[in-house]
Formats: C-alpha cells, sequence, structure tokens
C-alpha cells in the first residue's frame, strides 16, 4: 500500500506540473518545480503532495502564497514587499499593489527584484536591523538631479493629474520631465479560480492508484521471504 501511494503521489506531482505549464504563461523553473511529496511509510499510510513554502532569493512569496489565489480564487496575502511598504507608511492600510505600465518585468512577467529592491531602499522601507540598504537623503537628491550623461530620477507616492494612487518614477532630462506608474494601489485584488488542483489530483489518482497498487503486489510478493 505504501509503494502505491508514493508512486501515485509521484504521478500526481508530474500531472501537477504539467498543468502549471497549460494554465500559465511562462511559467518559472522556480514554480513549476513548487511541489513536494510527503512519502508514505508502512506505519504511516498517507502521501501528501503540497507546495514548498521556501521563498525564492529575493522573492515576494512562495509558490502557496501565489498560486493558493489561482487554485481557491479570491484575494491573495501581503507579498513581503508590500508589507515593507506598508510599515514604512508608503502603501495605506488595506491596499495592494499591482504594476503599473511604467515598471519592466522579465520574461516570465514578473517584476524585476532588483526594481523593487531600488524602491524599497528609496524609501527607506527596510529595516534597520537586518538589511542595511536604504539610501540616504544625499544620495537620493543627487539620483533626482541626475548628470550630463544619466537622466534624474524620483519615486513618489500621489495621484498625478487625477491618476489612481500608487508609486510614480518622475525622470528629469533635459527636454523635460516624464512621470510613468510602477505600481499602482488598488483595494484586495480578486482572482478568479483557473487551476483546477484538486481535480487534477482526483484525475490522476482515480487513473493510476490501482494500476500501482498492483505493481507493487507484484513486486512485493516477488521480494518476500519465506
Amino acid at each position: 500500500m505504501s509503494l502505491a501511494l508514493n508512486e501515485t503521489a509521484k504521478n500526481i506531482q508530474h500531472a501537477q506540473k504539467a498543468e502549471l505549464k497549460k494554465v500559465f504563461k511562462n511559467p518559472t523553473r522556480w514554480t513549476v518545480n513548487g511541489f513536494r511529496i510527503r512519502y508514505a511509510k508502512r506505519n504511516r499510510l498517507l502521501a501528501k503532495v503540497f507546495f514548498k513554502n521556501e521563498y525564492q532569493s529575493g522573492g515576494n512569496s512562495n509558490a502557496e502564497e501565489y498560486l493558493m489565489p489561482h487554485i481557491k480564487g479570491g484575494g491573495r496575502k501581503l507579498k513581503n514587499s508590500e508589507r515593507l511598504f506598508q510599515r514604512a507608511g508608503v502603501l495605506p492600510m488595506g491596499m495592494y499593489m499591482v504594476p503599473g505600465k511604467g515598471v519592466e518585468t522579465n520574461a516570465h512577467g514578473n517584476v524585476k527584484a532588483g526594481t523593487i529592491n531600488k524602491m524599497l531602499s528609496y524609501f527607506k522601507a527596510f529595516p534597520e536591523a537586518g538589511y542595511r540598504a536604504n539610501i540616504t537623503d544625499e544620495k537620493r537628491a543627487r539620483q533626482a538631479k541626475g548628470t550630463k550623461k544619466k537622466y534624474g530620477v524620483a519615486y513618489f507616492v500621489g495621484r498625478p493629474g487625477g491618476a489612481p494612487l500608487g508609486i510614480w518614477r518622475r525622470i528629469n532630462a533635459g527636454f523635460g520631465t516624464e512621470i510613468r506608474p510602477m505600481f499602482i494601489f488598488v483595494r484586495t485584488p480578486k482572482y478568479r479560480k483557473r487551476y483546477n488542483f484538486d481535480g487534477v489530483t482526483e484525475r490522476t489518482f482515480d487513473r493510476r492508484f490501482n494500476l500501482n497498487f498492483k505493481r507493487s503486489m507484484v513486486k512485493t510478493l516477488r521480494t518476500m521471504r519465506k
């Protein structure tokens, strides 16, 4: 029984990876490999397939936190960066951040960690006891002013021209000033159910368990001692 459960758990893990690639456009390797298996034993006939809870280097949330809203629907938890912005008084309570049109994303459609860290540093949102990377007032002033070879850059929170509340980037160039939305503040984002985790699990179990049990029984009988 334990052998059959473990083989079925492996089948489910493989099926979940395949389903992720169908549901999400170009998911990261970290996301696709975000499943773990707790194997059954002779005295514990339970195998479990679950999301790993580690955080990727520079990541804002683990696999369970950012995939569960797509499984259950509804809202999501605050990301690590959102908690830091909130503590720094940048993000209002009860609001979340969604990427604006002015922010660059990587090949997987995610905001680059370096971009987020740069803004956390700019707003002095990093905790003093720990990661000391907050920008100084002098450096922020120099960055906003720019040089002959480099545009001046500054970030601010507001509603420029009646636009949505969020974090905006002001670029000061020789020809004038340009404002771009980096993150927009919204109430709890609502996600629709589009990743049928439970359905994939149940279908795979129904399709594979009996076969795995028969194979495990044959293997066990062959290795039994008299």
